[in-house]
């Protein structure tokens, strides 16, 4: 299996049950990686836990600072010196479908000279909201602001979803919370540490450093599926800022639309402000919203 020239790295932080769950699963499904690493953040006896739990595994641990960047950087570090053919990111709590590993092995078999990464298919089902069904109105398509296509980065920084696919596709991005990339191709790459300890968007940041001219360069292998076991909640200030801030430095860094970008956020902050009727916890992200957007007109 690909695995074996594989090495995968895990950043984790108080989740000792969850990271236990996954490295079981490739224990049981005789799942053989090159090396696994484990990069953690955790807080005081749930970092004796995680000790405990790599231990039992015997798989590589190391200890960061809570940034999932600088955890994934600091995995990299260590493995791309190593003779590997592929590097994986994957979450700590991820549930994978029994067979989703031998699907994904026969399609880097069948494309790896084709494609510079493989992602698996997170099956969450997502509700869609009143931004959603706007995100996807004909009007919003016809002047560029959003697709319906998945896997697309747009001129204005916001890239596609890819969730819940009925068939494979061709990706401009990949979400690293379950990605599979060619060793040489990353071999100077790395995550932007400034994207603040949640790192909002870092994987976006990956891939075009990966694929600045938004070519289909990844593949999304539809029936190779896995649910995401903790939804994060996106209501804090802290979120809202480094949602609009992070974009911000991803429309500056690869020289997309500036003023598209304005657009687009303003647009939504006109529809989270609705929002708050409905969970009045957005008001909090609101505001950091709109402090990213000042900080990002004032400080251009």
């Amino acid at each position: 299996m690909f695995t074996i020239k594989t090495g995968l790295i895990i950043p984790t932080r108080n989740r000792p049950k969850e990271l236990y769950s996954t490295l079981q699963f490739f224990s049981k499904k005789r799942i053989k990686f090159f090396k696994i690493i484990i990069v953690d953040s955790s807080d005081g006896n749930l970092k004796k836990e995680i000790i405990n739990i790599c231990s039992k595994f015997n798989v590589k641990l190391y200890f960061s600072k809570p940034s999932t960047s600088q955890q994934r950087n600091i995995g990299l570090q260590k493995l791309i010196k190593n003779k590997l053919e592929f590097i994986m990111f994957l979450d700590d709590d991820l549930k994978f479908f029994n067979n989703s590993f031998n699907i994904m092995n026969s399609h880097i078999e069948k494309y790896k000279f084709k494609y510079s990464g493989f992602s698996f298919n997170n099956t969450n089902l997502q509700k869609k909201s009143l931004l959603e069904k706007i995100k996807l109105s004909l009007f919003i398509q016809k002047i560029g602001l959003y697709s319906p296509d998945s896997g697309r980065v747009l001129n204005n920084g916001w890239q596609t979803k890819i969730h819940n696919l009925k068939k494979n596709i061709e990706s401009q991005w990949l979400p690293t919370a379950c990605a599979i990339f060619k060793k040489d191709i990353i071999i100077d790459k790395y995550f932007d540490k400034s994207f603040g300890s949640y790192s909002y968007l870092e994987d976006l940041d990956f891939s075009l450093q990966i694929n600045p001219e938004r070519q289909n360069i990844f593949l999304v292998v539809a029936n190779a599926k896995f649910s995401h076991l903790k939804e994060v909640i996106r209501t804090s200030f802290i979120f809202g800022y480094y949602e609009y801030f992070n974009r911000y430095k991803i429309v500056k860094k690869f020289d997309l639309k500036k003023i598209s970008f304005f657009f687009m956020a303003f647009c939504r902050i006109i529809l989270t402000v609705f929002s708050i009727f409905n969970n009045y916890q957005n008001i909090f992200k609101l505001f950091g919203n709109v402090t990213a957007i000042i900080i990002c007109i004032l400080f251009d």
